[in-house]
């Protein structure tokens, strides 16, 4: 039994595009955005594109789709699957509760509305070495001081994304470096992503994922924040919508899929962060990330069954 991890933002790079698996599938799907949205996939993941967070969030849909259709498409068929932040959408349609057309449809339109929203001065970053509770704690002191900050993502049991201004985040990273927290750093968004910021936004997604499509998935899928399985059509909705305003609780749903007997991962491009995630927590499983070379690692799947 294996679970396809869908990526969230912060794991893109310049010319991702480039390092994809060879496989009919994903071409098809790239072909498949460009027939829809007019535009050439390839151009939203040059270096200066990928100052957009609408391009970014493009990017990571139609990879993560392409990759996980490629992969069924060689007989490897999850078992779950979780996607971080915009990655739910990947994993939504992966799991055929959306089609990929209204996916891009709906990433767009999340990408530009959180780009309009904050243009400037907000961003993510990693505090590691605290738990969910400390930094909580730390961050409502912070917040009754007048500062715009909040915990977006529990990645690990210690490792936490926080949100907000830019300068908050930095006050906060001191803060956290007075109260035993081993590293702060930066992380590759523009926008003060899982935050209260976004709650008007979240209401103006469901009213978007409203117009659309929304099926029953053939594959249980994992929420973003209440890190539950999902089978009913209309919490995924749900999901999709508000977890733009509320923490992604990767960490409680990794552990949940590991307590259900869960010991296979696979990484769907980019990056492999969230493979060191699982792998730095849990000590009996495998842990992979898809490269370029789907064959192999159906194969290799296939066999640990």
């Amino acid at each position: 039994m294996v679970v396809f991890l869908f990526p969230g933002q912060g794991s893109q790079f310049p010319a991702m595009f480039d390092f994809l698996p060879d496989h009919p599938k994903m071409q098809e799907t790239i072909a498949r955005a460009n027939a829809f949205l007019g535009e050439n996939p390839y151009n939203w993941s040059t270096q200066e594109a990928l100052q957009s967070t609408r391009n970014v969030q493009l990017s990571l849909l139609t990879i993560g789709v392409g990759c996980a259709y490629a992969l069924m498409a060689e007989g490897l068929r999850p078992k779950y699957v979780a996607g971080h932040s915009v990655g739910a959408f990947s994993a939504a349609v992966a799991a055929n509760v959306l089609s990929f057309e209204d996916a891009l449809k709906i990433v767009k339109y999340r990408g530009e509305k959180m780009e309009a929203s904050y243009p400037h001065g907000y961003g993510m970053g990693v505090i590691q070495g605290l738990s969910f509770y400390a930094v909580e704690q730390l961050l409502r002191k912070e917040r009754e001081a007048g500062q715009i900050i909040y915990i977006a993502n529990e990645n690990s049991d210690s490792q936490i994304a926080v949100s907000g201004k830019q300068e908050s985040i930095e006050h906060a990273f001191i803060i956290a470096g007075a109260n035993g927290a081993r590293k702060v750093q930066w992380l590759n968004v523009s926008v003060p992503s899982h935050t209260p910021l976004f709650s008007d936004l979240a209401k103006e997604l469901d009213h978007e994922l409203r117009k659309v499509n929304i099926t029953r998935p053939s594959i249980p899928y994992v929420a973003n924040h209440s890190a539950r399985l999902l089978q009913d059509e209309e919490l995924i909705r749900e999901d999709l919508a508000f977890n733009i305003e509320a923490p992604v609780r990767w960490h409680n749903g990794m552990t949940m899929l590991y307590e259900r007997g869960i010991r296979q991962f696979l990484q769907l491009p980019p990056g492999r962060v969230y493979t060191e995630l699982v792998n730095q927590t849990f000590a009996d499983i495998r842990a992979l990330s898809l490269a370029n070379d789907v064959t192999s690692i159906t194969n290799f799947f296939k066999r640990c069954v």
